[in-house]
């Protein structure tokens, strides 16, 4: 009965000593969680001003879009006001 005692002594030692590794374990794993939390509310962040700066593109972009058929218009109005001229300017000579 001795011997069984030690030996169940010994696997609850053992046991004992598993369960202070895995709480060991588990509190490295929680600091590492917790640096993989902060690094991803980083990149969060991150693409968060990432998008912020694609809207200010798309809204540069269609401004320019506008302007670019403003002066489109523009010449081609300007180009029909030289024909007229053009064709007024021959019939007086």
């Amino acid at each position: 009965m001795r011997m069984a005692k030690e030996a169940l002594e010994k696997t609850v030692e053992k046991l004992t000593e598993r369960a202070e590794e895995c709480f060991d374990s588990a509190q490295v794993q929680e600091v590492i969680a917790d640096q993989q939390h902060l690094v991803a509310g980083q990149q969060h962040a991150a693409a968060d001003r990432q998008n912020a700066v694609a809207n200010r593109q798309h809204a540069r972009a269609k401004e320019l879009t506008t302007l670019g058929e403003g002066l489109e218009a523009d010449a081609d109005k300007l180009r029909d006001e030289l024909e007229i001229i053009s064709e007024r300017t021959k019939i007086q000579k």
